[in-house]
Order: C-alpha cells, then structure tokens, then sequence
C-alpha cells in the first residue's frame, strides 16, 4: 500500500478536523476526497503528505510508520516522492515556469536539468512560455506550472487540494486529464475537491464531513 491513515486524529486548539480517520490508497490509484469547505479535505492531505503529524493514530508511507522517524527523514520522503498541487499555485513571482519547476528539483536533492524541466513543461503543454513569469501566464497555465513543479521530480504520489478551484469548467478538464495521463503511468493521485465533476473523475471518490468519512460513500447532497 502506498498511502495509508490508520485512525488518525488532528485538533486545533478545541477543534477536532479529523476524527479516527482510516485511509488506504495503493500504487496508481486515483482517489478523490469530497467534501464542502472545513470538512477535513486539506488536514487529511497535510498529514498524507507530510507536512503534519497526527494527534493520535498513525500515517505509512509505502510501508514506512514515517511516525518512527526523525523530522529530517520525513521531509526527505517528502521531497523526494510527495508532489503537491495546491489550488493558489504558489508559484514565486519573480520566477520564471522553468525556474519554479527547477526548485522542486532541488529541494528534492536532484540535480536541475534544464532537459528535465523542459520536457515535465513540454508535457503539460506549456512548450514556448518556460521563461513567462506567473503575472505573464494565464491561471491554467499556473494551474499547469505547478502540476510540472509535483511532477518533474518523478514522484510516487501527487496531493492536488482543490486543483481546479481557481479555473474555468474548461480549462479544469484540461487539468483533469493531465493528471490523468500521468496517473495511467503509476502516479498515485489523491485529491481534495468539493466539485462533483473532479469526483466523478476519479477511480474511487471518499466523502468526508466533520473530520470523518460518510460510511455510505454518498455525496453530501449540500456540498
């Protein structure tokens, strides 16, 4: 199993955003995790990615309790296996697409290659505008930025919190269908949305409110 939750519970303060929550998804799968805003989509994330701990329970990353090792290791893990999309891009703005994508390279401690960004660039469709700067490009050319940014390091998983959040209905299928050229070839993708038709898309789609998955799969009908 390549991602796995095993009742695992986050707070905030007196706020409980995950409540015992058990989670499983295996080498190229392409999991959705629906539910409306503040239902626990982006906590789960954060812990399948790394960048949190739970309170209680435990996360296993292929096979690793990354609870049992140290900080460093578990960004290391990270950096070099866990892509990220997120729905505000967060590209830096006085970076060229060639330049952000290259960052991911060199967090994850591989060494930049500009035939290596050019061709994870080329593949999102974005061959010609690898100089623009974020203000130069349009929000699904961004939105596509950063996809090559989760992508250009060849991770195991892709984490995408709303990634069509920001975009027109075209321009998110666009998006969709990207990802899902990258997943038929062994990506694992896991993503956070509360549109029905990213959900619709996926392999397997996990409806969560309050910090725990639905025990019927079914879509809130209010999300």
């Amino acid at each position: 199993m390549m991602l796995r939750a095993e009742d695992c519970t986050r707070r905030y303060d007196d706020q409980v955003a995950l409540d015992g929550i058990h989670f499983a998804a295996d080498r190229g799968e392409f999991v959705a995790i629906y539910g409306p805003s503040g239902s626990g989509k982006t906590t789960l994330l954060n812990l399948l990615g790394l960048l949190d701990t739970p309170d209680a329970g435990r996360i296993q990353f292929d096979g690793v309790d990354v609870g049992s090792l140290e900080p460093a290791d578990r960004d290391a893990i990270r950096a070099r296996h866990v892509g990220f999309v997120f729905q505000s891009f967060r590209l830096v703005p006085y970076l060229s697409a060639t330049e952000n994508v290259r960052l991911a390279l060199s967090a994850a401690g591989i060494e930049p290659s500009e035939g290596r960004v050019d061709d994870t660039l080329r593949a999102v469709g974005l061959a010609g505008k690898e100089g623009r700067k974020p203000a130069e490009l349009s929000h699904g050319e961004k939105q596509r930025v950063g996809i090559a940014r989760a992508l250009v390091k060849g991770p195991d998983v892709v984490l995408a919190d709303e990634p069509t959040g920001n975009l027109d209905v075209e321009t998110g299928e666009r998006v969709l269908d990207l990802m899902a050229r990258f997943n038929d070839d062994g990506v694992t993708f896991v993503i956070a949305t509360h549109d029905e038709a990213v959900a619709a898309f996926a392999d397997e789609v996990l409806t969560i409110r309050d910090g725990a998955f639905s025990a019927d799969g079914m879509l809130p009908p209010d999300a």
